[in-house]
């Protein structure tokens, strides 16, 4: 009759792993092994993407056990965009560490764009928008509403100014194929559709009068193929060849005063 050790009981931990698009190695680093009452060769590691980013994530070993042993060959991810996995370690209980988890950046995928990590200076703005197969993502004005894992493609979207400027002081409209444009939209409402794999192709926004005389708006889009594109201003088409959207930024602005450009050429000016 096998005899019940403390020690034999199995202690497990669970973190998220966040990733850029591109190819990781994962090793656990050399150390001694042993094996519980049940067979299982702790310590050990287990990767899972997470639900919402399979389709985004491709794990696979070279092995032929899903674990991560400990000297044995790495595991390798691939994240086609912004994506978190989950790792799971398991070891017996008690005051030994946890293995040593390596993890070595291998790469972008070839073509690849930068990560939409970069912020634009921006008035108060919300931008919503939905993601295929995910939902609504919301960003605030200058940072970029795109899908956590990227890659989705963006089917609506809904803009909300705030900060001194009323909500209906721009209006919108959707692209969803050629020659095939969505009414204009305005005050927060929905622009797009929900759920019926319409993925957008492109947009305009616009401000209206007089609130387009004092104000500019830019506007970005990230396609699928095509990347990112833009800026484009105060009402100009944002699209790709019929690409796909994938990712938006949107920032408004304070045109400079014409008043004040006056006032600055009369103290500079030598002429008298």
């Amino acid at each position: 009759m096998p005899l019940s050790r403390p020690e034999a009981r199995l202690e497990v931990t669970a973190q998220l792993l966040n990733l850029r698009a591109g190819l990781y190695a994962v090793e656990l680093g050399s150390m001694r092994t042993t094996r519980n009452e049940a067979g299982m060769v702790l310590p050990c590691a287990r990767i899972d993407p997470l639900p919402a980013a399979a389709c985004g994530v491709h794990i696979s070993t070279l092995s032929t056990t899903p674990l991560l042993l400990p000297g044995m060959p790495a595991s390798f991810i691939r994240a086609g965009g912004e994506a978190a996995v989950l790792v799971t370690i398991y070891k017996l209980a008690g005051p030994a560490p946890p293995p040593e988890l390596r993890i070595k950046f291998m790469g972008a995928p070839a073509g690849s764009p930068p990560a939409p990590s970069s912020i634009e200076k921006s008035l108060p703005l919300t931008l919503t928008v939905h993601v295929e197969r995910h939902g609504d993502v919301t960003a605030q004005g200058g940072a970029w509403a795109t899908a956590p894992h990227g890659g989705s493609a963006i089917e609506g979207f809904c803009l909300l100014p705030s900060g001194g400027l009323p909500h209906d002081a721009l209006e919108y409209q959707a692209i969803l194929g050629r020659d095939w444009a969505s009414p204009w939209a305005s005050g927060g409402e929905f622009c797009g559709s929900r759920g019926l794999a319409l993925p957008l192709m492109g947009l305009r926004i616009r401000l209206r009068n007089p609130f387009c005389r004092s104000h500019a708006i830019l506007v970005w889009g990230r396609f699928t193929k095509a990347g990112e594109r833009g800026p484009f201003e105060d009402g100009a088409l944002c699209e790709a060849a019929e690409d796909t959207l994938a990712g938006l930024r949107v920032s408004i602005c304070e045109r400079p005063s014409v008043g004040d450009g006056r006032k600055r050429g009369k103290k500079g000016d030598r002429s008298a």
